[in-house]
């Protein structure tokens, strides 16, 4: 039976963690746009390739050509991109019950057509909503603050 190396362990083992859902929040991008961004700078990448990177489960497999593409166009280091660690955080969401929820009484409020029950719930909603936005955003500027500290920080470093 082989060995598993010394420097290996089960975190390691179970792959490379993509940052990238958080990047593009941080920079208020979707998919599509990193996608037209990377496009106009030539660089011919799969839009699924990207997709697969925003999954919240480990990254099998890289292909250095997308990572590099990503990097140079989200303007980070590799290390702020792919982590052999799960992130520190997920932006939170409604849960999907929920959010057919909203979404249905969304279009019954833009027809006017609420009933008092369905406006309490759609306020409850809101205010949810509002709760895991501030949390995110508080959550990206704490990111983006280590990460620009530690930039900062080693370029400081004597060579």
């Amino acid at each position: 039976m082989a060995r598993e190396p010394k420097c290996c362990n089960k975190a390691l083992a179970s792959g490379a963690w993509s940052t990238l859902p958080n990047l593009l929040a941080e920079k208020n991008l979707t998919v599509a746009d990193l996608h037209q961004i990377l496009q106009k700078r030539g660089f011919d990448v799969n839009k699924k390739s990207l997709y697969r990177l925003t999954a919240s489960q480990p990254v099998q497999k890289l292909d250095a050509t997308i990572v590099r593409a990503v990097c140079e166009a989200l303007e980070v280091r590799l290390q702020d991109l792919i982590q052999f660690q799960k992130p520190r955080f997920e932006l939170k969401r409604l849960d999907p019950k929920s959010q057919q929820q909203l979404d249905r009484l969304m279009d019954k409020n833009n027809e006017g057509e609420l009933t008092k029950n369905e406006q309490t719930r759609f306020k409850a909603l809101l205010d949810e909503v509002q709760r895991i936005s501030l949390y995110n955003a508080k959550a990206l500027l704490s990111q983006k603050r280590l990460r620009e500290s530690v930039v900062h920080t080693n370029r400081n470093r004597p060579q």
